[in-house]
């Protein structure tokens, strides 16, 4: 049975959003309980291809139906992907377990079915475009994990359904383009599939046609992943939807684009242009580091906290692309952990700021004077966050910001590494404002400031352990990180580059 695990992580949860939508229509509980087997299901599978990876060969190859490429489509799993998918399936599992409350406050009961089959199908998309080694697969997924999302930006939010139409447009802007590369690239090579096109790719003489499929490969990805300066469609989408969505969209969705790129990158633009991929990621390197910091500016900058937050994850995702830019191993490994690393610090900051905002209704940073007085665990859970992303050790985000930057500077980018260190500046300043606020300022007028520990804090639920777990989670990473990158991400990019 194990061994059809690299479709069956893809196809069970493809299969359960149809009977969760069949069963919400008779049920308000069923769906949820259907998405949270669903999830566990998906974490033993994800975690047993894991464990196969790490012990075994270091790459699980399936063909569906027993068709072998170029005929059938190829699911690969191996050192590269097989941490992505693990991380994907434990976030999704201790969202639900997180969201729950929150989605019966914000989701109309006789939507709740709906709701749940949307998100199944976002979580198809999501470990489909992580599994798949097939590029026009790889598209399909891609298109199945953007339309879910579409849906579920625009579920019941006043001003939402506009954000979610120009999220769809920059979203079909990015597939098409992506589909163009795979069009160029199949005409030329005659193969869909990622190994092979590893081998065929360096044997073709640079043409118009291959740098042509190189920029809409690129183009769409950069649109998928939110970099900048295509990112305009992400703060509005994140910040107008219901904010059960935004948690699940904010650290899964771009971090599983970025991980495109860089399995592009492996199978696709290395072996196409060797070299010449030197003047492509320059190009990208420099967009990145100024994107970083204006993305650190504009956070600052923010009064809305979920859209100061937004602009952290787009400074974040430049930070992947500054590492990929130093083409060295060294990079690409730190541009591995740092998808994972940064997967559990959205998690977790956007968690505790989902729980903060339904339990108030207060968005603005200023709003928040006062708040530590009735949430002192949340505030914790916030500070240990803030310091991940702002890159203290022994939490994740040091670790992996800390790779970039000797990946950065042992290929002698030094503005690049500059760049690195004043976003963590900007990042400190940002959370400062915002813990500031939380502990520090007068709570005088503050209904939350002056009055008794909130009960909800007090009581040990499923939502308050799953924060706790994903806050425990970032240190957790930290510690392990050198296992992390020495048994599970290294031997995957070994002889890239």
């Amino acid at each position: 049975m194990s061994e059809h695990y690299p479709v069956l992580i893809v196809a069970f949860p493809l299969l359960m959003s149809f009977v969760t939508y069949m069963f919400g229509v008779f049920s308000k509980r069923f769906p949820y309980y259907l998405s949270l087997v669903t999830s566990i299901v998906v974490v033993l599978m994800s975690g047993k291809l894991l464990q196969t990876v790490v012990n075994g060969d270091g790459r699980v190859r399936y063909f569906i139906g027993g068709w072998e490429p170029p005929w059938g489509i190829e699911y690969v799993i191996d050192y590269i992907n097989a941490p992505i998918l693990a991380s994907t399936s434990v976030i999704f599992f201790l969202l639900l377990l997180f969201t729950r409350n929150i989605v019966e406050k914000e989701i109309p009961h006789n939507k709740t079915g709906l709701f749940y089959s949307l998100l199944l199908l976002h979580l198809t998309g999501l470990l489909g475009v992580t599994a798949t080694g097939d590029t026009f697969n790889l598209y399909v997924l891609l298109e199945i994990l953007s339309f879910s999302a579409y849906g579920i930006v625009a579920t019941e939010k006043k001003g939402s359904e506009f954000f979610a139409f120009r999220y769809m447009i920059f979203g079909t802007i990015g597939a098409c383009s992506y589909l163009l590369g795979v069009g160029y690239v199949y005409i030329l090579t005659g193969s869909l599939n990622m190994i092979e096109l590893s081998g065929i790719l360096p044997e073709l003489p640079h043409s118009k046609a291959l740098i042509s499929a190189i920029v809409f490969f690129l183009t769409g990805i950069l649109i998928k992943m939110a970099s900048f300066p295509v990112h305009v469609w992400l703060p509005d989408a994140y910040s107008y939807a219901p904010s059960c969505v935004t948690v699940f969209l904010s650290c899964l969705s771009t971090k599983v684009a970025a991980y495109i790129l860089i399995r592009l990158v492996v199978a696709i633009l290395w072996p196409a242009l060797g070299e010449g991929l030197t003047l492509v990621f320059e190009f990208l390197g420099g967009i990145a580091a100024f994107g970083i910091l204006f993305a650190g500016l504009m956070a600052i900058a923010q009064r809305d906290v979920v859209r100061g937050l937004s602009y952290i994850i787009i400074s974040e995702i430049g930070y992947i692309l500054l590492a990929l830019a130093s083409l060295n191993s060294l990079g690409l490994k730190a541009a591995i952990l740092h998808v994972i690393n940064d997967m559990f610090m959205m998690a977790s900051i956007f968690s505790i700021w989902a729980f903060l905002y339904v339990a108030t209704g207060l968005s603005q940073v200023e709003e928040w004077k006062g708040l530590s007085q009735s949430f002192p665990l949340s505030g914790i859970i916030l500070i240990i966050s803030a310091l991940s992303i702002i890159g203290i050790p022994p939490l994740c985000g040091f670790f992996s910001k800390w790779y970039i930057l000797l990946s950065l500077l042992s290929s002698k980018k030094w503005v690049h590494s500059g760049v690195i260190i004043l976003s963590g500046l900007l990042n400190l300043i940002y959370f400062f404002r915002l813990i500031e606020n939380f502990y520090f300022q007068s709570e005088k007028g503050h209904k939350y400031g002056s009055g008794p520990k909130v009960e909800v804090e007090k009581i040990f639920t499923l939502d308050k352990f799953a924060i706790l777990v994903l806050a425990g989670s970032l240190l957790l990473l930290g510690l392990k990180n050198r296992y992390i990158m020495e048994r599970i991400i290294s031997p995957g990019v070994s002889g890239v580059f």
